[in-house]
């Protein structure tokens, strides 16, 4: 039984070997990672509302619940079926370009769903012989959730390219926005173990294998112990949903990682001091930020023969227009952080760009910016 996996491994490595000097393949050893993110990508491959394979698809759901009765009808071949499904999604998740970085959602998880739909299948085809309308229903509702998402992708265009990893809640989902926030997301490492729905979904998916295994359930009983499941489930996204808070964690970005158009790099701070010069010494980073109250950093310092040679300007791009403009203050030479409140309303959510503008007078260096989100915010 192992000989054909084995002979296959091997023929793999040889070909890296002769191919790129190394049995592992093209990619350098600093490419794997062996840490809590990639605990988090090892979960998310399963469970992620973009990029895991039990959320692109819940009739793979049918498949983990009837998996312990087959298993016990055929153990080999369910065995073999589970260790490469492992087999596949355990490298993926130890790479560092989490989820294979700016290519489709799923990339890193085909080998696994193609393999695993076959106890899905077989799954669905025990379903139907046992219970042929509940089968007709979950069939329906699984075609009918795959239209939607053909839907989405040729009519709606739908961007199947990942958004942000470490960005705020609100921008991430590719086909479920208006849901997201009850959806699990793992993308962020420190907040992903944390958050609520991550922890719901997980608790689903064992509680569904736990009642599937238990033969000495009847019919009925089972009925209840999956409405129970399901309920309680639900009960709790609603309720994180409607009163919980939500991870935004603090931002911060080095001025020299920000574009400008004047000025240089100097011992990684961005500096302008050309005198007659004035413009943008950082722009961007156009962060989407949702509804609520901010606070907006920056450390710098500034020398001139004025108060103020520097503007910390905070608009949206998208709406054209602006939300708060401060007289950054001269500093003599010293760095300082400057902190100031902002409100983000329905006129300006979106995009947000922090700028620092130079005035052409003595010299403003600015070492980073930063962005906190004050209201409804998990504590970090």
């Amino acid at each position: 039984m192992w000989m054909v996996p084995t002979a296959s491994v091997f023929a793999l490595a040889c070909y890296n070997m002769y191919a790129f000097g190394n049995p592992s393949g093209p990619y350098e050893s600093e490419a794997i990672m062996l840490n809590g993110t990639a605990i988090m990508q090892f979960f998310g491959l399963f469970l992620d509302q973009n990029q895991g394979f039990f959320m692109q698809q819940p009739l793979h759901f049918v498949g983990l619940f009837f998996l312990v009765a087959l298993f016990q009808k055929n153990r080999v071949a369910i065995a073999a079926t589970i260790l490469i499904v492992l087999g596949t999604l355990g490298p993926n998740a130890t790479h560092w370009n989490l989820y294979g970085g700016w290519s489709f959602s799923g990339r890193f998880g085909w080998t696994a769903v193609a393999v695993f739909s076959s106890i899905t299948i077989m799954a669905l085809a025990h379903l139907w012989t046992a219970h042929q309308r509940t089968a007709k229903i979950l069939l329906g509702a699984g075609i009918v959730f795959q239209l939607r998402l053909l839907w989405e992708i040729f009519i709606e265009k739908a961007d199947l390219f990942p958004r942000v990893f470490n960005g705020w809640i609100g921008p991430y989902s590719a086909f479920w926005s208006s849901l997201e926030t009850s959806l699990p997301q793992w993308r962020d490492i420190r907040w992903a173990f944390s958050f609520v729905p991550n922890f719901v979904w997980v608790m689903f998916a064992c509680g569904v294998l736990v009642i599937g295994a238990m033969k000495s359930l009847t019919v009925r009983q089972t009925k209840y112990a999956i409405g129970s499941l399901v309920l309680i489930s639900t009960s709790s996204l609603v309720m994180h949903a409607q009163f919980g808070d939500f991870p935004y964690p603090e931002q911060r970005w080095s001025a020299v990682g920000l574009p400008s158009n004047i000025g240089s790099i100097e011992d990684g701070f961005r500096v302008a001091n050309k005198e007659g010069t004035p413009g943008l010494l950082t722009y961007g980073p156009y962060w989407v930020t949702p509804e609520g109250t901010y606070e907006v950093g920056v450390r710098y310092k500034s020398t001139a023969d004025v108060d103020s040679n520097a503007l910390l300007d905070i608009n949206s791009p998208e709406r054209s227009k602006l939300v708060q403009k401060i007289p950054l203050l001269n500093t003599q030479g010293e760095f300082e952080e400057f902190f100031t409140q902002i409100t983000i309303d329905s006129t300006t959510s979106g995009k947000i760009e922090v700028r620092t503008f130079y005035e052409g007078q003595g010299s403003l260096t600015v070492d980073w910016i930063q962005l906190r989100r004050v209201t409804d915010n998990v504590r970090e």
